[in-house]
């Protein structure tokens, strides 16, 4: 369940907006539940567009869901989830330049837009990013923000990641892994998620073994 906590009418016109192909980004800081918030984005959008899932360099197996290691390689009309951290698993070194690491960033939202793909793609910082690849995203979800994350926001940005810290300031602690701030053309708010069905730690840390080369 993925529910509107403020303007229900607008978060169902975004809720319907899922049903065409869309690219979601999700940043925060360490630990706040981006990766859960992903795979319930996965979950929802498979459901309602009745597509095959996939994941993008994910390094451990999740039943129902299928694995590739490049991007080129997802089929025509699917959701796939990503994480920054797969640039690792498919080939990306941790020693290659920022402008070389966008480059990537920019031809896989770029190809999974050409080929009908919903795709999720989680990031812990959006400053790191090039402006180009932010344009491609339709969609910004804020799990909670890191004080020095806010710092180093593109501009632009830096308003929404304030008032997303704001937010999550006034919720409980235990409270904030079930919420993030949404930000799209139909809906901006608050919202609240349950994991996905198929969720469990171990998912949450997939990515602990992998080496930086």
């Amino acid at each position: 369940m993925i529910e509107a906590v403020t303007n229900e009418e607008n978060f169902r016109k975004f809720y319907s907006s899922l049903e065409e192909p869309k690219i979601i980004l999700i940043a925060g800081k360490r630990r706040s539940g981006k990766t859960c918030l992903g795979f319930k984005f996965l979950e929802t959008i498979q459901r309602i567009r009745d597509l095959d899932a996939y994941t993008v360099g994910f390094p451990l197996k999740i039943e129902g869901i299928k694995n590739v290691d490049l991007v080129s390689k997802l089929p025509s009309d699917c959701v796939a989830f990503m994480d920054e951290a797969s640039l690792l698993n498919i080939g990306y070194s941790s020693r290659r330049s920022m402008k070389t690491r966008n480059i990537i960033l920019g031809d896989i939202l770029g190809l999974a837009s050409q080929k009908g793909i919903s795709l999720i793609f989680v990031v812990q910082n959006t400053g790191l990013l090039e402006l180009n690849v932010i344009r491609q995203a339709d969609c910004l979800a804020i799990k909670e923000p890191s004080r020095f994350q806010i710092m180093t926001e593109r501009r632009f940005l830096k308003d929404y990641f304030k008032y997303a810290k704001r937010v999550f300031s006034g919720l409980d602690e235990g409270e904030r892994v079930k919420h993030a701030i949404l930000i799209d053309d139909y809906y901006t708010g608050l919202i609240k998620f349950t994991p996905p069905a198929f969720w469990s730690e171990e998912i949450s840390y997939a990515f602990k073994n992998v080496n930086l080369k």
